[in-house]
């Protein structure tokens, strides 16, 4: 009698819930689908925009003049349309860096911003957000705009273990006449840097803010 009735029990358990274990198949099938659908979006998303990016940079090694608003189109398309794949941050670094050479400035700015946009998080890029974030940093610091470029770089300046950054925040904060916090971000460049040029330097601007 015991046994009949646990085994009553059981199939009125299991009726109950079976608008339950229906939905959590469903979950289960539509996680297993998004995870398909995603991958396979995501290689696509890559095969079209490696495409755009070769026309891009073959545009770029052209010396026709006309191609100019050519590559514009293409690296604009690139940037709006397939901005999660690595090609639109290589060319992101690559055309600011082109700006830079050709002094447009503003430009450059823009296009490091926006990599650090695209990288920020946590399932972003810590390598291409650190070098966005250096370098805007940088011409921050040189159009005089030192809380700008503070504010880039403040979630590296206790723990980074790259001098360059740490010295970068040092100019930085002299700037901003903030000696003390200059000398601190200094001493740690200098623990860091291993070439005798580097410690030259290093040591010329410490002696400066002492």
């Amino acid at each position: 009698m015991n046994k009949i009735y646990e085994n009553n029990r059981f199939t009125n358990i299991l009726t109950k819930n079976k608008k339950y274990w229906i939905f959590l198949s469903l979950v289960a099938a539509s996680i297993v689908l998004y995870s398909f659908t995603k991958i396979y979006l995501d290689n696509k998303n890559n095969e079209l925009a490696a495409e755009v990016f070769s026309k891009w940079e073959l545009e770029l090694s052209s010396k026709n003049a006309d191609d100019s608003n050519i590559s514009e189109s293409l690296f604009d398309e690139l940037i709006s349309e397939y901005s999660a794949t690595g090609y639109a941050k290589i060319a992101l670094l690559k055309q600011a860096s082109i700006n830079i050479d050709n002094k447009n400035f503003d430009n450059a700015l823009n296009q490091y911003l926006t990599l650090i946009d695209l990288t920020d998080g946590f399932r972003g890029n810590k390598l291409f957000n650190k070098i966005a974030r250096i370098n805007s940093a940088r011409l921050y610091y040189n159009q005089e705009q030192y809380s700008e470029a503070l504010l880039l770089l403040e979630k590296y300046s206790i723990s980074s273990t790259d001098a360059i950054i740490h010295e970068l925040v040092g100019d930085i904060l002299k700037k901003q006449e903030k000696y003390d916090l200059a000398k601190d971000q200094y001493l740690k460049a200098k623990e860091k840097y291993n070439e005798n040029l580097s410690l030259s330097i290093i040591n010329m601007k410490l002696s400066l803010v002492e």
